[in-house]
């Protein structure tokens, strides 16, 4: 949210900007009521956006508002301005310690002072139960006048009267595996996950002294990684500057920097106290020690370096240089642990990537029911959501690093990491693309649609041309998952050949500037070019390295495997993003879309049955109105409907050509299927065939956009339709069936209102919508007007009338609700009731076709049930300076 002078936030009048940190920007502001200037911080929308978060601002800024002492910044007021919220503090006037000390090391005894006064202010905090957490040199204010004052309690964690700590972090939920602080400040048990108490700012305040009487900090490292292990297994080295230190004020530090809790100053009193005895020549006289520790229970913690990274997941490593790698440095693997968690659970594409330099990671993050991109800065702990970008997939960096490209809303996108708001790059896209590269002529090459080929888009007009298209007639099917090789002015990309395992697909490379395609190696998937001259690509979970000239475009040797067990999407999507630095992260398992998904019948007790055909890969079942048969898609990198026959076991397909087709919906009399298609890079349709496969394809309707057919009416005369459109998302609308009329929309807002579903008098569609902030179940009139009915009320997605239209089911995540429901020119429902809550379901946010449906007879439902055993991971793996095992393992063969 950005502010201009004149603008009012509740009665404060703003003046003009002070600055931004990682939470929200800071104003100069005048309170008319008590003519003073003062600081207004105004939290960013990422940082308020659930209740929760507001509930956890407001404790921290009631504890810290209790705080009277001179050494801390007072909090005037809070308030609520457009639903982020906003502090006032005192407006300060001076330099942080971390300004002051650009010009080098302070005196010993203006240090102590500076570090005393802190001491007593945290003493202060600590008395009323407030841990700061995050104590360092740009936290602490030296004002004009002589005072100091400690800021920021933003990550604080406030420990209630009589009860256990509980954090109250503003940026909770947004952390990195539960560690806040700062990299190189941050006390070892903070390190390990395990909970702060006055002691951990003790040892913070102890590395900030040691930095003011030294001039360097106590711990420190080219990466925040190498940073955070030097605070749990590294002494501060003795410099040259060391030696002109007191021996009592080294003392006084080492005893704040031990690496057992219990060896430190037990309160910020006491080491306020020592500090004054020193500067008054109390404690004077004590041999001259070397600044360094007590090595006293240290030694298990001597080579358990591995074990640390793990518990301080999240961090990325990287070299802002831009250095390629370092090829002497140790390879290290850490889980990475991310919150808000990886929205892994199903994916088409890939769900993070990493700047080129190696310093930022972008991801899709699940945050409040929704997909949204999530921002990690490789030297820091704290990772932000990027405001507006719900429903976004598919990121990947601009070559600067300072943008990401994204999909979302049947849009091509891109958001500045600097801030703002998220800017279309050109016209409408599908949902279903398939990779996307940004150049450095601010062009991004991508693959619009499941059967299309290159298109090259131009970031800032918005202008685009084809790059490369598929010879359907030589069963080529699409190409997809491009990256741009910028010294070439070349793309690498999959041509996929309809084969779900990639074995027939193959990697090839294109000029830019023009040229016919090469190809370069045959089965595989997933294409990235290494820096050491080698072309990396993925082949049954496994990632291969070929020798590879980036020049003539060709591959100059035999592949050598490197790592097994890469995630890979049955669109092919390797789950992995690579910097130029040789930092690697990687999704490990199978993917949970090539998992043997079985179709099972699930009574309303919850009890489950599978059906007796084989697993594979099923979407959107629909029984037929007699309940006889089964319509259903199946398939990975490309779905087609198919038919069961539930009395004798068979299964058949409908549609005959291997492409797109996909959402089957039964005809009231059972004779015909409505469905997808998107064959051959033809514009989005819906077809009709004959439900026993027989005879042509009937046109229905054909779209610029995504077109998922959902419901017929009772009479078989109209059937309802979700569409993407791109100033509006996800709309509903209708086409009489076999008149050759044009569609009407039904509801269309700047909401998603999908999965719409007709009542059996044909006078009702219920459909779900995200309008309240969240999705819910609602009913309004067919044709309309009228006004609308909620059904739900704690969320919901996929409506589904029963036969006689007395019952509406619903799911909410892994629950199956029932409401009971009458029909008539007034709609009555009662409240929902669980039928069953049963995990393992497909139950995910897809807001094109629903995943299960109800039997004729309402008595139990057909849905989609993925084996325990396949549960699929959403924790990446991180590994560092992986260029040295690639060239290693490369000379070995």
């Amino acid at each position: 949210m950005s502010l201009s002078a004149g603008e009012q936030i509740g009665p404060y009048r703003i003046l003009g900007p002070l600055g931004q940190g990682g939470m929200g920007e800071v104003y100069r502001a005048r309170d008319p009521r008590l003519e003073r200037d003062v600081a207004l911080k105004v939290i960013r929308e990422e940082g308020a956006g659930s209740a929760d978060s507001l509930s956890r601002f407001q404790r921290e800024t009631r504890a810290v508002a209790a705080l009277h002492h001179p050494g801390i910044l007072a909090i005037y007021d809070t308030g609520l301005h457009g639903g982020a919220p906003y502090a006032v503090m005192e407006l300060l006037a001076g330099e942080t310690l971390a300004e002051r000390l650009q010009a080098g090391a302070l005196p010993a005894r203006a240090a102590s002072e500076i570090a005393a006064r802190v001491a007593d202010a945290l003493a202060d905090a600590h008395a009323h139960g407030v841990i700061h957490r995050d104590v360092k040199p740009s936290n602490i204010f030296l004002t004009e006048d002589g005072q100091t004052k400690v800021l920021d309690f933003g990550i604080a964690r406030v420990i209630p009267p009589g009860g256990e700590g509980v954090t109250s972090d503003f940026t909770a939920g947004q952390t990195a595996g539960g560690l806040v602080g700062t990299a190189g400040y941050v006390s070892p048990e903070q390190v390990r996950g395990r909970p702060a108490d006055a002691r951990s700012d003790v040892f913070s305040l102890g590395g900030v002294l040691y930095e003011a009487i030294t001039g360097r900090k106590a711990f420190s490292g080219a990466t925040a990684a190498e940073a955070l292990s030097a605070v749990l297994s590294q002494d501060p080295a003795d410099y040259p500057e060391t030696g002109r230190v007191p021996a009592e004020l080294r003392r006084i530090t080492l005893r704040c920097l031990e690496k057992d809790p219990a060896n430190r100053y037990q309160s910020a009193r006491d080491l306020a106290l020592d500090l004054r005895a020193w500067e008054t020549g109390a404690l004077a006289g004590a041999a001259a020690a070397p600044l360094r520790p007590s090595r006293r229970l240290l030694r298990w913690v001597v080579g358990a370096l591995a074990a640390t990274l793990l518990v301080a997941a999240g961090l990325l490593v990287g070299s802002r240089a831009g250095r390629r790698f370092a090829p002497a440095a140790p390879v290290t693997r850490v889980e990475l642990a991310l919150d808000p968690p990886l929205a892994g659970a199903s994916a088409e594409r890939p769900l993070f990537a990493i700047s080129r330099d190696g310093t930022r990671l972008a991801y899709v993050a699940f945050v409040e029911s929704r997909t949204r991109l999530a921002l990690r800065e490789l030297d820091g702990l704290e990772t932000r959501i990027l405001s507006g970008t719900e429903d976004a997939t598919g990121p990947f960096f601009s070559p600067d690093g300072r943008w990401v490209g994204f999909f979302a809303g049947g849009a091509l996108k891109k958001i500045s990491l600097l801030g703002g708001s998220p800017a279309r790059v050109g016209g409408g896209v599908p949902p279903v693309t398939r990779g996307a590269s940004w150049g450095p002529d601010e062009t991004i090459v991508f693959s619009p649609a499941n059967t299309t080929g290159l298109v090259r888009r131009s970031t800032s007009t918005g202008g685009e041309k084809r790059v490369a298209w598929p010879d359907y007639d030589r069963g080529e099917t699409a190409f997809w998952w491009p990256e741009i090789l910028p010294e070439a002015n070349a793309v690498l990309f999959v041509v996929n050949r309809g084969d779900e395992t990639f074995e027939t697909a193959s990697i090839s490379a294109l000029r830019l500037d023009g040229g016919q395609k090469k190809i370069l190696v045959r089965g595989g998937t997933g294409p990235h070019y290494a820096p050491t001259g080698h072309l990396l690509y993925v082949r049954g979970g496994t990632i291969l390295a070929a020798p590879f000239d980036a020049t003539r475009l060709e591959v100059t040797g035999p592949a050598v495997p490197l790592l097994s067990g890469v995630r890979t999407e049955g669109t092919g999507a390797a789950q992995l993003a690579l910097s130029a630095n040789g930092t690697l992260v990687y999704l490990p398992g199978p993917s949970p879309n090539q998992a043997p998904y079985r179709l099972v019948r699930v009574e309303r007790s919850g009890r489950a049955k599978p059906f007796a055909f084989a697993a594979g890969g099923y979407y959107g079942p629909r029984f037929s109105p007699n309940g006889k048969r089964l319509a259903f898609a199946k398939g990975a990198a490309n779905q087609d409907v198919w038919v069961a026959d539930l009395e004798r076991g068979t299964v058949t397909r409908l549609t005959p050509e291997a492409s797109e087709e996909f959402d089957p919906v039964w005809s009231p009399d059972g004779r015909r299927i409505a469905y997808s298609s998107e064959r051959r890079a033809l514009e989005p349709q819906i077809l009709i065939r004959a439900g026993d496969g027989g005879g042509d394809e009937e046109l229905l309707l054909k779209r610029e956009t995504a077109t998922c057919p959902q419901a017929w009416s009772a009479d078989g005369k109209v059937l309802v339709f979700s569409e993407i459109a791109p100033e509006t998302r996800w709309d509903i609308g209708s086409v009489e069936v076999g008149r050759g009329a044009e569609a009407r929309s039904f509801l269309a807002t700047p909401y998603d209102e999908a999965q719409p579903d007709f009542s059996p008098d044909g006078h009702w569609i219920a459909y779900t919508s995200n309008d309240s902030g969240r999705f819910e179940i609602y009913a309004r009139p067919f044709p309309g007007p009228g006004g609308r009915v909620q059904i739900s009320t704690e969320g919901g997605m996929e409506p589904v009338w029963s036969r006689d239209g007395n019952e509406l089911f619903y799911r909410d995540g892994d629950r199956m609700m029932s409401v009971p429901a009458r029909l008539g020119g007034e709609l009555r429902v009662g409240q929902p009731t669980v039928l069953f809550e049963k995990p393992g379901l497909f139950a995910l946010p897809f807001l094109e076709f629903r995943q299960y449906d109800v039997a004729p007879d309402g008595k139990s439902f057909v849905m989609i049930q993925l084996p325990d055993a396949q549960a699929p991971a959403s924790v990446p793996i991180l590994v560092t300076n992986w260029f040295s095992e690639l060239e290693r393992k490369v000379s070995a063969r």
